[in-house]
């Protein structure tokens, strides 16, 4: 890490527990509008961006009119729309009209965390990240890049964890989870 960036674990406690539920009650439904689209335009997955859509996966033989070839995945042909049709401009539109899904910036933010400079060294950008755990039970983390001298109070609506507690929430979720069958 840096030199004065240090990464702290969060529990979200207390009141905080209501606000990263509606956080992540906001990331599923925009998710599944990103599914809604994906389906309705025939294909079989998509590409998220880090709020939104970035292209469409289908079958090599669908590639439909307007839209383009940028690659592809396991047998599936990543898709574009293309900027010089109707059609194309149409699909970018319904792209750019699908619900913004939030980030773990906008979560940080929402418990105050805003340092008065992005937290880099020369090499790295640190950004915030967030966990949900949902087994046994619904549990949320933050992880938060923080300067030695930033000065951030923290929210009383999250504790300050040890790294080990977070990745044995993780585990013990992890161990719930049904086993595919191989």
């Amino acid at each position: 890490m840096g030199k004065g960036i240090y990464v702290t674990s969060y529990e979200v406690i207390d009141d905080g527990v209501a606000v990263a539920a509606k956080h992540y009650a906001e990331i599923d439904a925009a998710r599944r509008s990103y599914w809604e689209f994906a389906k309705s335009k025939g294909a079989k997955g998509f590409r998220p961006t880090d709020t939104g859509v970035r292209s469409l996966l289908v079958a090599p033989s669908e590639v439909p009119v307007g839209w383009r070839s940028v690659g592809s995945d396991r047998g599936l042909t990543e898709i574009v729309p293309r900027r010089t049709t109707r059609v194309g401009k149409e699909a970018l539109e319904e792209i750019r009209a699908l619900p913004r899904s939030p980030t773990d910036s906008d979560l940080a933010d929402l418990f105050g965390w805003n340092p008065p400079e992005l937290p880099l060294d020369g090499y790295r950008i640190y950004f915030p990240t967030s966990v949900r755990i949902s087994l046994p039970a619904d549990r949320y983390f933050l992880r938060l890049p923080r300067f030695a001298n930033d000065g951030w109070p923290g929210d009383p609506r999250l504790k300050e964890i040890p790294e080990s507690t977070l990745m044995l929430a993780i585990e013990g979720h992890n161990a719930r989870l049904p086993k595919e069958a191989a």
